[in-house]
């Protein structure tokens, strides 16, 4: 982002949107890395988990009647696949948005980024851009949306919706389309859908971490870019000033 922060609460939904897509133009080859080893992944995921699970659902819809150690073998094996799932949704999501906004905000301080830092900065990270955690953080989240709420329903509708378009798309004709569409096509169909997936939620990163920015600027809170730039270089261990001679005086002691 090459706007200064006074200008970045005037910015519209399709500023965002256009902000957010020059991004990664800054540092491609940290995104392309970056895309492949997170964002895919949990994008493939998310589409593809209902190709496992609807075939057991099916075996336990259309036979009720069946040998209950059979029955309760299914169920197993779908409770673990879920839970194995809903891990792995979860973790890739965070690492995805940790690593997202880390090198958003590496990039708006002009510090710079690569992939490794990137990766190397994600161990304890749990709260990449202020020094506040847990309901702090939310309490925070929350003051912040105020004045800006109906601009992020709009973009969470959109990015909600748009997922939604393609999870059903890929249903009917990659999971349910067995009778209709060939092998060939569901295969070309699904390897779109997920591209277009991975698109999407590398954009919704991007959306979300540049409308922080904006949320701090419409509410007049400054963004020290110095003071950014050393948070951001304490999770990989870089040298941060001290600020203050009582914390020399502590060290000398």
């Amino acid at each position: 982002m090459d706007l200064a922060p006074e200008e970045l609460q005037f910015l519209s939904l399709t500023d965002i949107l256009r902000e957010s897509v020059a991004i990664p133009k800054r540092s491609p080859q940290t995104f392309y890395l970056m895309t492949l080893a997170l964002i895919f992944p949990l994008s493939f995921a998310i589409l593809a988990h209902s190709l496992f699970t609807h075939p057991i659902l099916n075996q336990l819809a259309s036979d009720p009647l069946a040998d209950p150690s059979q029955t309760r073998h299914e169920w197993t094996l779908l409770l673990t696949f879920q839970f194995c799932y809903l891990i792995f949704l979860f973790a890739f999501s965070l690492l995805s948005t940790a690593t997202v906004v880390f090198t958003v905000a590496s990039l708006y301080t002009s510090k710079p980024v690569s992939f490794t830092s990137t990766i190397s900065a994600i161990p304890s990270v749990v709260s990449v851009l202020e020094p506040i955690y847990g309901l702090a953080a939310m309490k925070k989240s929350y003051e912040l949306l105020k004045g800006r709420a109906r601009m992020a329903f709009i973009l969470v509708f959109g990015y909600l919706a748009i997922c939604g378009v393609i999870g059903g798309i890929f249903g009917s004709v990659v999971v349910h389309g067995g009778d209709r569409y060939g092998v060939l096509w569901r295969i070309v169909v699904g390897g779109f859908l997920v591209g277009v997936l991975v698109i999407v939620n590398l954009v919704g990163l991007l959306v979300q971490s540049v409308f922080y920015y904006v949320c701090k600027s419409y509410h007049h809170q400054g963004i020290d870019k110095t003071a950014l730039h050393d948070h951001l270089g304490g999770y990989l261990g870089e040298y941060v000033p001290l600020k203050s001679s009582v914390q020399m005086e502590n060290l000398d002691a």
